[in-house]
């Protein structure tokens, strides 16, 4: 029987959203549908799901529908559908304290201000649920609310393909051989470099 790992990309619905750095998550998902030229089609609840199978795993990618502070509603509609385990998740979210062009892959922990994040372990009542957080912070952020809900800097878009591949590879070296193999690669910290 094969594993099972659900890739959920949190973000906010919704045209004026769909660009910014809060919704890194859904833009990785994006990413991946590209890359395994995966369909969508909509779950029963608040969330569309396509599936890929590997000779080890089955990669359901997920796109919630709820804004990012309800994603804890849209991840329980996920779990009940399924039938999921925790342990078999795998949220995709951006971090406000995190540089640009990092990546963190963790097992459990806290939501570290992340709001999405923040309803999910509330929801599913446990922190232990696995996470790439992708950094999002850079030297001219202003207020936390606005940062977040605003696009990538011309210079930043030339990267962020980059930043996604990285994910995808970690995602890949965590299927195939384990968590704690992806968190000694790609948790590192990348040194900025001079343009």
């Amino acid at each position: 029987m094969l594993e099972r790992i659900f890739v959920i990309g949190l973000g906010n619905p919704g045209k004026e959203y769909e660009k910014t750095r809060h919704n890194i998550g859904e833009i990785f998902i994006n990413y991946l549908i590209d890359q395994y030229k995966i369909e969508m089609t909509p779950g029963r609840g608040r969330f569309y799901f396509g599936k890929k199978n590997t000779t080890q795993y089955e990669i359901y990618l997920i796109k919630t529908t709820t804004y990012m502070n309800l994603s804890g509603d849209a991840v329980r509609d996920i779990v009940f559908e399924f039938d999921a385990k925790p342990e078999e998740l795998l949220i995709v979210c951006d971090d406000f304290n995190l540089p640009f062009e990092n990546i963190r892959l963790r097992l459990s922990g806290s939501d570290g201000g992340q709001k999405g994040l923040r309803s999910i372990i509330e929801a599913l009542e446990t922190n232990k649920i696995p996470r790439i957080r992708i950094g999002i912070a850079n030297e001219s952020q202003f207020e936390a609310v606005d940062f977040v809900l605003s696009e990538f800097t011309e210079d930043e878009n030339k990267k962020i393909a980059e930043v996604l591949e990285r994910a995808r590879k970690c995602l890949n070296t965590l299927m195939a051989d384990g968590p704690y193999k992806a968190m000694g690669i790609y948790n590192k910290k990348i040194e900025k470099t001079a343009n």
